[in-house]
């Protein structure tokens, strides 16, 4: 089984490299006229804006901002065999604000549980006949490590 702290180091070293985000999708035509999509650091909406904008010869034409393309006719440089180019897009442009968040969260309930399990280590030693000081635990004892232990599940501090 995988490192899962690497793993997560890794991501997150992933994510800080990338351009910054948010990021949208993107739809456009290609020099052709025909269909092309993109993910872009631009705003807007996710449908058709009319122009060339995948046309390097065209007027407006701006590089800049495009993080991803999903979708290039022509030439044929994107197009995905099942034809999932909506999708894709919008897995790519959503991704950039995505994984961070579930990394948060992973991050999150990394802490959590390890609160919880301190919390139950403590009850275990406890129930096993040892106190903090070696001997018997008293009712003193039970009580201040069972309102700890409700303090971390509610995830305040004792």
């Amino acid at each position: 089984m995988p490192d899962t702290e690497q793993r997560l180091r890794e991501i997150e070293e992933r994510v800080s490299k990338a351009t910054p985000g948010p990021w949208y999708a993107k739809a456009t035509d290609d020099a052709s006229f025909m269909n092309a999509m993109y993910v872009s650091t631009h705003p807007g909406p996710f449908e058709h804006d009319n122009r060339r904008g995948m046309d390097p010869t065209a007027p407006d034409h701006d590089a800049s901002h495009v993080v991803a393309i999903t979708l290039l006719q022509t030439p044929l440089l994107a197009d995905v065999a099942d034809a999932k180019w909506d999708e894709n897009t919008e897995f790519i442009a959503h991704a950039r604000e995505d994984v961070p968040w579930l990394l948060s969260l992973l991050r999150e309930r990394d802490e959590e549980i390890r609160r919880l399990r301190e919390a139950l280590d403590w009850l275990v030693h406890l129930n096993r006949g040892v106190s903090r000081g070696g001997g018997a635990p008293s009712m003193v004892e039970w009580e201040d490590a069972w309102q700890n232990a409700e303090w971390l599940v509610r995830g305040e501090q004792p």
